[in-house]
């Protein structure tokens, strides 16, 4: 009886005086954030550490106009197409202006690099479940929002978007390359 409680001091000793690191540790360059939570609380065989995280990235999703064998226009976009006429005739033929409403997956534009307020850095593999916190248009050439003055449609915390757009050219809109002045 007298060996097992020596061992079991030298053990207590050797594992006091070389504690083993967690493996979280690895992931928290810069010390736990302060709101990260733990389940469950106290010792535990598994537990689970929550963290808020942040990033940015600036989406770029495209409609793509292709000029069909006759006198329309195919758009076709993530999750869907639509077909419109043409404005314009010969090499001066273009898309009509169409409004184009879809449901566009959001998760695809997540940041690759995400930070905790510490600024610890987690890659998207890492991260569990994410969603969008802010959305709004960039100006572009290629098309209108469809409701002026608003961004996006979106939940905070959801991984899709309602978009609604309106894409292709007016008549007056057509821009003139190469035209150069008669003498």
């Amino acid at each position: 009886m007298k060996k097992w409680g020596i061992s079991f001091l030298l053990i207590a000793l050797l594992v006091a005086q070389f504690p083993v690191s967690s493996y979280a540790i690895g992931f928290f360059k810069y010390g736990y954030p302060p709101d990260a939570v733990v389940t469950p609380q106290g010792p535990a065989p598994m537990q689970t550490l929550k963290v808020k995280v942040t990033g940015k990235k600036e989406a770029t999703p495209m409609i793509i106009w292709v000029q069909t064998d006759g006198p329309n226009w195919k758009a076709t976009w993530e999750g869907g197409s639509e077909i419109t006429d043409t404005t314009g005739s010969g090499v001066s033929a273009v898309p009509n202006k169409k409004r184009t409403d879809f449901i566009l997956d959001m998760s695809v534009y997540a940041p690759d690099l995400m930070e905790d307020s510490k600024h610890n850095e987690f890659t998207k593999s890492e991260i569990k479940s994410f969603g969008i916190s802010d959305m709004k248009w960039i100006s572009a050439n290629s098309y209108t929002p469809a409701i002026t003055g608003e961004d996006p449609e979106f939940q905070v915390g959801t991984l899709t978007a309602n978009i609604k757009v309106y894409t292709g050219y007016d008549d007056e809109d057509k821009l003139i390359y190469n035209d150069k002045p008669e003498f």
